[in-house]
């Protein structure tokens, strides 16, 4: 019997859509925006167990 726990697979982010938002957006918004997303990534790849998705972009 396996005692370590079961992590929920996180659901798939569609970069290219958020990606494709982000530069939507005025410049000023675009640099604020990109590294919110810069920041949610590094946090997910550091720490895979973290959910940090908002469906903000």
């Amino acid at each position: 019997m396996n005692s370590e726990p079961v992590l929920p697979e996180p659901e798939p982010v569609d970069l290219a859509a958020r990606a494709a938002n982000i530069e939507a957006q005025p410049l000023e918004r675009r640099a604020e925006a990109f590294g919110e997303l810069h920041e949610q990534l590094r946090v997910q790849l550091e720490d895979p167990g973290t959910d940090v998705t908002n469906g903000q972009a």
